[in-house]
């Protein structure tokens, strides 16, 4: 974003998934993710990614992530509404 279109408190970018895009064709590959992400966040960006069904972690880590900005939880309704609302009162409290 330009600078003078960027909100005062930073750019925030969460991601969810649950794996089902990778059976699409891809334009980028997990490092040209990385580099990009590693490059927005030199700029102040902050990502948040969620995984639903699949390992989190790892996927995250392969985009260059910290476990601390990785949520891993099962596709169920329940717990799905869950994650967002935690993600929701993380992005209000910090």
């Amino acid at each position: 974003l330009p600078t003078c279109r960027r909100p005062e408190s930073g750019v925030v970018v969460c991601f969810q998934t649950d794996g089902g895009e990778t059976e699409f064709p891809r334009d980028y590959t997990w490092q040209m993710l990385k580099d990009l992400i590693a490059i927005k966040q030199k700029e102040g960006w902050e990502f948040n990614f969620m995984g639903a069904g699949i390992d989190a972690y790892a996927q995250g880590a392969q985009m260059g992530l910290h476990a601390s900005h990785t949520m891993s939880y099962t596709n169920a309704p329940r717990e799905t509404k869950t994650a967002f609302m935690c993600l929701c009162m993380e992005m209000l409290c910090s």
